[in-house]
């Protein structure tokens, strides 16, 4: 079946929106996130991109024609979470927010910023960092690099050339994540310890 027909019904119409082979991102973000900084960024790349935009970014949307000829902004209305899961692995990549979020686009298998929630006291810094030890661990530097400035925020043409082998990269996690489940995960293994 094609990609179409698998489209949950609460994402066609919206799926239909977007162009044939262009780039497909999601932005699920906070507000205060540099989502605009960020889209102009994209745009100055000079290659097509699709980009469904969850609540909270609509003003965008109204600077769509003026700013950003290569874009296309397409609002993206409250989904049920398996069809949002859909949405994750359909697009090329994701920028998600919250934990929950995060722990679905690591499963989707795609690349992602984690708009992490910011903290007062800095901690959200200390998780991110902590994560990126252990999702980075096994890439080459170059790679390691590039989704550290991702997550920073930094330019976009820092790390848009990667987005290939990072996409290999976020599978491979994926997979390894999968497999790190087969014996019933956590749980499963804390219940034999005690036993």
């Amino acid at each position: 079946p094609s990609r179409q027909d698998m489209c949950p019904k609460s994402l066609s119409s919206i799926w239909d929106q977007s162009r044939e082979g262009t780039k497909k991102i999601s932005i699920f973000s906070y507000p205060g996130a540099p989502i605009k900084q960020w889209l102009t960024q994209l745009n100055q790349l000079d290659i097509p991109v699709d980009i469904f935009m969850a609540f909270g970014n609509a003003e965008l949307l109204n600077l769509q024609k003026q700013a950003w000829s290569n874009l296309k902004l397409i609002s993206l209305p409250f989904i049920p979470q398996d069809d949002f899961d859909y949405l994750l692995a359909q697009c090329d990549f994701n920028i998600v927010r919250g934990e929950d979020s995060f722990v679905r686009a690591q499963l989707a298998g795609r690349p992602f910023i984690w708009n992490i929630y910011p903290q007062d006291d800095g901690a959200h810094l200390v998780k991110l960092s902590a994560f990126l030890d252990l999702y980075l661990k096994e890439a080459p530097p170059d790679l390691s690099n590039s989704v550290t400035e991702a997550m920073a925020w930094s330019d976009i043409d820092l790390w848009w050339t990667a987005l290939s082998q990072w996409n290999q990269h976020a599978r491979a996690w994926r997979t390894q994540l999968l497999e790190g489940q087969a014996d019933g995960g956590l749980a499963a293994r804390l219940l034999r310890f005690v036993s």
